[in-house]
C-alpha cells in the first residue's frame, strides 16, 4: 500500500530503497537522515506490519527529541494510530504479544487495521537489548555508538528470514562504521554519502545559511560536518591552521623567530 508522502529527494529514494543488508547513509547536517530514518521504519509498516522493528539512538535525549520526534510527526501526519509504553487500546483488536509495553511502540495502520510494533532503545546500555528478537533495525546518529552495540544488535535480528537495517549519521573519522560499512564487504554493507549542500540545491535550506555555516567552521570541522568527510578532527597537526601568513615575528612568550 502507498501514502501520499512529502517528496523525497534522490538520495532519500536510493537509501529506502538500498539492496543490501546493511545500510549506511552518512550525511552532512541537514541531508535530512533521522526524516529518511523515520520513513525506512513507516515503509516497512506499511509493506512488512507483521515484522518486529528495533528503533535506537545513543542517548535518551537523542531518541525521544529527535529520532521518535521525527517519527511521531509524519506517523501523526499519514493518519496512523499509534501508543508507546502501553498495551494498544482494546478496540484495536489485539492480543497481548509482551508481558510489559515498557519501551515499545505500537502502530495501527488505518487502512488495514494491521498492528506492528517497535522496540525503542537507548544504544548506551547495549546489555539491555539481550533477549529480543527483531528484523528491520534503524539507528541514529551511530557516530556515538560502539561497535559491540552494533554487533549485539545483528544478533538479534533472527525473528524471521527477512532483516534490513539503516544506519543515519553524520562522519565521526575512520570508526567503526566507515571501516565496516564503506570499506568493508561491499556485497553485504552498502553507504552513501550526502553533502550540506545538496540540501541547498533541493531547497531545504537557504544558501545563506549554508555560507554561515561553512564561514564559521574549521576547515576541519567543515569537512567531516558539511562535506561528508571521514576524517579525524581531533589527531594530526597540533595547529593545523598554521601557515605563513599567520606567523608573528614575536612570539606570544616574547622570543623572536629566527632569521
Amino acid at each position: 500500500m502507498e501514502i501520499k508522502t512529502l517528496p523525497f529527494t534522490p538520495w532519500q529514494e536510493a537509501a529506502l530503497n538500498n539492496p543490501y543488508k546493511f545500510f549506511y547513509m552518512c550525511g552532512g547536517i541537514a541531508s535530512l537522515k533521522t526524516f529518511t530514518g523515520a520513513h525506512f521504519i513507516i515503509k516497512h509498516f506499511l509493506e512488512r506490519p507483521e515484522l518486529t522493528c528495533f528503533i535506537g539512538a545513543n542517548s535518551f535525549d537523542q531518541l525521544s527529541s529527535a529520532s521518535l520526534r521525527e517519527l511521531f510527526y509524519h506517523l501523526s501526519q499519514y493518519g496512523f494510530d499509534f501508543v508507546i509504553d502501553r498495551m494498544p487500546p482494546d478496540d484495536w483488536g489485539c492480543t497481548r504479544d509482551f508481558k510489559s509495553y515498557q519501551n515499545i511502540l505500537s502502530v495501527r495502520n488505518p487502512w488495514t487495521k494491521k498492528v506492528s510494533h517497535a522496540f525503542t532503545r537507548t544504544l548506551s546500555e547495549p546489555d539491555s537489548i539481550r533477549g529480543i528478537e527483531c528484523s528491520v533495525v534503524w539507528l541514529d546518529e551511530v557516530r556515538d555508538t560502539e561497535e559491540y552495540t552494533f554487533d549485539i544488535i545483528l544478533s538479534r535480528l533472527r525473528e524471521s528470514e527477512y532483516s534490513k537495517v539503516l544506519l543515519t549519521s553524520s562522519p565521526a573519522g575512520e570508526d567503526w562504521a566507515y571501516k565496516r560499512f564503506v570499506k568493508g564487504d561491499r556485497s553485504l554493507y552498502g553507504s552513501m554519502h550526502v553533502e550540506t549542500y545538496e540540501s541547498v540545491k533541493a531547497g531545504i535550506i537557504t544558501e545563506d545559511f549554508y555560507q554561515s555555516l561553512l564561514k564559521s567552521y574549521s576547515p576541519q570541522l567543515a569537512a567531516q560536518e558539511l562535506f561528508a568527510k571521514h576524517i579525524n578532527i581531533g589527531s594530526g597537526r597540533a595547529y593545523y591552521a598554521a601557515s605563513e601568513l599567520n606567523k608573528m615575528r614575536c612570539a606570544p612568550w616574547g622570543d623572536e623567530y629566527p632569521d
